[in-house]
């Protein structure tokens, strides 16, 4: 393989539990009740501006200008604490690390806004193994549109079917299927279907699955 990309939320880290603090700040200061951690993962996958959307929409709905207001609460609460609970998966940080050492390039591609990503990847000690790192807000468009994977493999200088793409969720699928990219499925983050509904070249529950198959598909010094 001859690069890999991953998605973020629910693929690298587990991020759940400092999105439903923000969430709750926010819906907490406009009067609203809270949401629990597992709607929140359900909300996740599409951008911060959709997960706002849908925290409104299982707390009594919005009108434009609330919905604004809201969205202009979650960054201000998530921008000062994105990552005191958040965490990389287990055997991350070696996958990573023995990628990095064997030269592979790496790069995430993300429905995360560049600013919280970047303060994330900071914090958490991971941004020095990514070459290329594209944010939901680095085009115009979001996956699943293909163009943001497409940015990162050709940032990486590496054509999109001679790599590998690792995510979570439909999303990701939807992406890696539109660009023609082989899809690593990882079924222990934010899915909505069902494990066994998605297409993928293989998936798996823990990161040393992942390092073991892609040892099994490059050189030998890796």
């Amino acid at each position: 393989m001859k690069a890999i990309i991953f998605d973020l939320d629910g693929t690298l880290i587990d991020s759940a539990p400092d999105l439903h603090a923000s969430a709750n700040k926010m819906l907490r200061a406009l009067g609203r009740p809270e949401v629990t951690l597992a709607q929140v993962i359900s909300f996740i996958g599409n951008g911060v501006p959709k997960l706002v959307e849908r925290a409104l929409g299982a707390t009594g709905g919005a009108e434009p200008a609330e919905a604004e207001k809201a969205l202009i609460l979650f960054q201000e609460f998530y921008s000062v604490d994105p990552v005191s609970l958040t965490k990389p998966y287990p055997y991350v940080m070696r996958l990573l690390t023995g990628l990095g050492a064997a030269g592979v390039p790496m790069g995430v591609c993300t429905n995360k806004p560049e600013q919280f990503t970047g303060a994330i990847l900071d914090a958490l000690q991971l941004r020095q193994f990514f070459g290329s790192v594209v944010g939901g807000d680095s085009l115009t468009v979001r996956k699943p549109d293909p163009a943001p994977l497409r940015l990162c493999f050709d940032e990486l200088g590496v054509a999109a079917g001679a790599g590998l793409y690792v995510g979570d969720s439909e999303t990701d699928e939807a992406t890696a299927a539109a660009l023609g990219a082989p899809f690593a499925f990882f079924t222990g983050g934010y899915r909505k279907k069902a494990a066994d509904a998605f297409d993928s070249v293989f998936a798996f529950d823990q990161f040393d699955a992942l390092e073991a198959y892609i040892r099994a598909r490059s050189a030998p010094r890796l």
